[in-house]
Formats: structure tokens, C-alpha cells, sequence
């Protein structure tokens, strides 16, 4: 069967969309429009706007698609306006939405092991392990989706993000839910780093209060104040993302672990800086 080349004109806020998200979800061009129109071919009413500022877009028709391309895209004007109307569709989805678009396959499994309480096997950068899964929710911050469960290996609760599960297998072993109330909290308020039940203590400079009161991302939840210092609801993964920008305006207090992880950063740093050389 010939190739079909498609190529179209869509505004540049698309075409950056796409880009990125080939580069996010480990796709290539082909592999993102051909998904996109094998799910969306069937015409929506809404058609793309038109731009001042476009870009072009060109993909080849897989196979599987080329049967149905004259069945649906004839319902348009032009060939490109249809495609043009299918790429914005999808574009104008927020990111976590598109992110479960490109993962589907996978998200019916996990759904499918949650409703009949079965044991997956998963393969998690590389590595496998066997989890029980609990449910699907997005980061608000992140925009991006995980997988809450778990973990037979580890022992304890964790998340996995959906770009990274490279293979999930649904096994025959079921299991029974282990601590509802706890699994409940952190579907209702869901935090990528599970900080529910976990405490930070941090002593803030003057500045490093006017900037935890301005850094709003990923910035956990005061438990207790104490003048500049404060009881934080943040697990250590969280802590060591959010406070490496404050450098010397907020110093870690508690966990013990937690503040010599920070003092070996910050040695380091210093060593780096001080080296002349």
C-alpha cells in the first residue's frame, strides 16, 4: 500500500504541543498523528481558528489509518482543514488529559486490575516489580499522571508515572486493600510525593519567608508556626526539590536524615565555587 504523506498548516501553539509532546511521551511524529487521528477521525463539529503566527506540520498515514482516511475527511472542506481541526482537538486538551490519551492501553489495564482486585506486574525504568494498584490521578503541579499502589517489592506505598511504565502485565494473584482510610486521604487531596503523615521542619530567614510565601509550586502545607520556624506536611522527595532555591534563607532542622542530605549539597557546592582553579 503507497504512503500517504498529510501535510498541514495549524497554528504555532499546535505545533509546539505536539513537539512536545513526542519529545515527552517517547513518540515520534508518525506515532503521535496517526494515534491522534486513529482516535478522533470521526469529524467534530468545532473546527480549528486560524493564526497569524502557524507552523507546518507533515506526517505519513500508517497503514492501519490509510483504510479509513477517505471515509472520514471528506466530511470537511479540504483534507487540511480536517487534519488541522483533529491536531487542534487534541492540542487544545490539557496536558494530563493528553497524557492519558497517548497511554490509554495502558490506563485500561490498570482500571480493569483496580476493579477486579488483581496483582500487575509492571516494568518501571527498566526494573520490574510487582505492585497492587489502588487508582490513576494527576499531579496538579506536574500535569502529569501516576499510578498509586503498592509496592510488593519495596513494602510500602508508592507512585509511578505513567510515561515511565514501560510494560504492565495483569497477573492472576489477588489482593485485599490495605489501609482504606489512608488510600481514601490520598485520592481526595493526592500529592505525587505522598506527604500525607510526614512532617519537615524548616527555620526561615526573613527573606526565606517572603519567598516560601511567594514560591507557590510544589510548596507544602504549614502544619505549625513558631515564629520562622514551621512544621511542614512534606515528604523528604518533595523537600528536596522545593528548598534547594532558597540556598541559605531556610535551613532544614528535621528530619535528621534530611538536613545532612542538604549540608553534603551545599558542602559540595561551596567546594565547587571555592575551587579556583
Amino acid at each position: 500500500m503507497e504512503t500517504k504523506k498529510i501535510r498541514v498548516t495549524v497554528p504555532q501553539y499546535v505545533s509546539d504541543v505536539v513537539k512536545k509532546d513526542t519529545e515527552s511521551f517517547s513518540l515520534s511524529l508518525n506515532g503521535l498523528c496517526n494515534l491522534i487521528f486513529d482516535r478522533y477521525k470521526k469529524p467534530r463539529e468545532t473546527k480549528a481558528e486560524r493564526s497569524c503566527y502557524n507552523k507546518i506540520i507533515q506526517f505519513n498515514l500508517n497503514a492501519k489509518n490509510i483504510a479509513d482516511y477517505e471515509k472520514y475527511w471528506l466530511n470537511f472542506d479540504n483534507e487540511a482543514e480536517y487534519f488541522r481541526n483533529l491536531l487542534t482537538i487534541y492540542a487544545n486538551l490539557p496536558k494530563y488529559k493528553r497524557q492519558l490519551f497517548v497511554f490509554d492501553d495502558i490506563c485500561r489495564k490498570i482500571n480493569m486490575a483496580v476493579k477486579k482486585k488483581l496483582v500487575v506486574k509492571i516494568k518501571y525504568k527498566g526494573a520490574y516489580s510487582e505492585v497492587e494498584p489502588y487508582f490513576i490521578a494527576h499531579s496538579r503541579e506536574e500535569a502529569c499522571n501516576y499510578l498509586f499502589c503498592y509496592s510488593l517489592k519495596h513494602n510500602k506505598f508508592l507512585n509511578y508515572k505513567m510515561p515511565h511504565l514501560e510494560e504492565l502485565i495483569i497477573t492472576k494473584t489477588e489482593y485485599t486493600i490495605r489501609d482504606k482510610n489512608y488510600i481514601d486521604s490520598v485520592r481526595e487531596d493526592f500529592d505525587a510525593f505522598l506527604s500525607k503523615g510526614k512532617t519537615v521542619v524548616v527555620r526561615f530567614s526573613d527573606a526565606g519567608l517572603a519567598q516560601f510565601d511567594k514560591a507557590v509550586h510544589l510548596r507544602p502545607n504549614a502544619l505549625k508556626k513558631d515564629g520562622n520556624t514551621y512544621t511542614l506536611e512534606c515528604s523528604e522527595p518533595r523537600a528536596k526539590i522545593y528548598f534547594p532555591k532558597f540556598l541559605g534563607e531556610a535551613e532544614i532542622l528535621e528530619p535528621p536524615k534530611l538536613r545532612a542530605w542538604f549540608a553534603d549539597k551545599f558542602k559540595k557546592a561551596f567546594e565547587l565555587y571555592m575551587n579556583k582553579e
